[in-house]
């Protein structure tokens, strides 16, 4: 019985765990800000009292040499606070109040408190005379105000939205994944059906033993191409080496002997560039039909004009590998629109292949229907074993020694024909089969769209 999907709203969305995180991280702000700004306000506060102390005492005690008494002082700040004049007082934060030598209140003067609550008394001193006495009663410290508590209340409120919204879309993104997995899973319930119980059934979830059995097959691709990597760059480190050291030894011994090149030793180095530089063009191709920057230029064009062309230019090596004939079955133009240039080398790269390993003939089908276009290139070889075929289309992959010696006598290539064929094929929005009997023969078929528009 298969899973039925699982509806968004299946599953609530668990927001207990957001709402505590958002509090505990609002009330960590809020409480870091409060320590914050009264560690601020004590390692301020001080140097600032002094400061306004010191510049008190000059100024009051400039006033009382100027005037000569407290009578005329008094009228002067006071004229100078009703018309608001600027004065050094004005920048004083705290409260101001003035005791004559003989200790009476003398500012301000409708006072009725003569003891005010604040910092010590300070003494006048002029001419180290004591000319009278003065205290500054500053306002309750930042900390110690209700404004900072309400501050910080409001700023831990405002963390405490932001982070539980955050958390909240977070979870919101976390459901809906787990509901896309849910959802992609659920056919592996018809795959693994031990793992699915009557609960998983009524509910609808997938159980952990499937994503489990999912995460190891994925572990065990990336596990497989890993170790294709690592077999690639010995490969191509293998194909590389044997024609550098031919062409090393050849340039080497002409070198040291002083003897020019003859003809035959030309062309044997020719060959073995020849083999670099198709390496290097079949990596790069397939490096960028891979990557999905290899560009198709598309036309309509005559697929059988270019399987009967195909066909005349492997007639010779087919006349000479024993006399293969090569077939064409299908009726029509066979018009399609794709890359005619890598289409051809698709072509080619079959068909060569089919050459290869064929005894009498190799046959070349094509058949149409509404949108599709199938090609199937068969020969009539020895065939491939059944472990072989998964990885056919493996790059540096020249099959088993048997296949090997059966190729007519002909070189098996490098093994990146068919891997490129099979990207090409992909960049057509097709795809490629192979099916073989052992003893009987092999057939790769191609089914292509026969309009497809790579810029769609």
């Amino acid at each position: 019985m298969p899973l039925r999907r699982t509806s968004r709203n299946d599953n609530t969305i668990p927001q207990s765990g957001s709402l505590l995180t958002a509090m505990t991280l609002a009330a960590f702000c809020a409480l870091s800000l409060y320590a914050v700004t009264a560690w601020i306000q004590i390692k301020t506060e001080d140097p600032y009292k002094r400061q306004q102390t010191v510049q008190t005492s000059t100024y009051l005690s400039s006033l009382y040499e100027l005037f000569g008494d407290w009578d005329q002082v008094i009228a002067k700040l006071e004229t100078a606070r009703q018309e608001e004049l600027p004065t050094p007082l004005n920048d004083i934060g705290g409260h101001l109040h003035i005791w004559s030598a003989e200790n009476e209140l003398v500012w301000p003067a409708d006072s009725l408190n003569s003891d005010p609550i604040g910092s010590e008394r300070q003494i006048l001193l002029l001419d180290r005379e004591v000319i009278g006495y003065y205290q500054l009663s500053f306002p309750a410290g930042i900390a110690g105000s209700p404004q900072l508590v309400y501050f910080s209340v409001i700023f831990g409120l405002l963390i405490f939205v932001v982070s539980y919204l955050m958390l909240r879309k977070k979870d919101e993104a976390q459901a809906q994944l787990l509901h896309r997995l849910s959802d992609q899973l659920t056919p592996l319930a018809q795959t693994h059906p031990e793992h699915v119980t009557s609960q998983t059934r009524n509910s609808g979830k997938i159980t952990m033993q499937m994503i489990d059995a999912e995460i190891a097959k994925i572990s065990q691709r990336l596990y497989r191409l890993e170790t294709i990597r690592k077999s690639m760059v010995a490969d191509i480190a293998h194909e590389l080496r044997t024609p550098l050291s031919v062409m090393r030894t050849q340039l080497d011994h002409s070198l040291t002997q002083q003897i020019p090149l003859d003809m035959t030793q030309a062309a044997l180095l020719q060959d073995e560039i020849y083999r670099m530089s198709k390496l290097l063009s079949d990596l790069q191709q397939l490096a960028l039909a891979e990557s999905g920057h290899l560009p198709l230029y598309p036309t309509w064009f005559s697929l059988r004009n270019i399987i009967h062309e195909l066909i005349e230019l492997f007639a010779i090596d087919a006349e000479e590998t024993g006399g293969i004939k090569i077939g064409l079955q299908g009726e029509g133009s066979f018009r399609i629109y794709a890359d005619e240039t890598r289409f051809r080398q698709i072509l080619i790269n079959l068909i060569g292949n089919a050459l290869r390993y064929a005894r009498s003939s190799v046959l070349i089908r094509v058949s149409f229907d509404a949108s599709m276009c199938t090609i199937a290139v068969t020969d009539d070889g020895m065939g491939m074993e059944e472990e072989e075929l998964p990885h056919v289309f493996e790059r540096f992959y020249r099959g088993t020694m048997k296949r090997r010696e059966a190729s007519n006598g002909s070189s098996t290539g490098l093994g990146l024909g068919l891997p490129i064929v099979k990207q090409l094929v992909e960049l057509h929005k097709g795809t490629i089969t192979v099916t073989s009997k052992w003893n009987i023969g092999t057939t790769f078929r191609i089914q292509i769209p026969i309009f497809h528009d790579p810029e769609a």
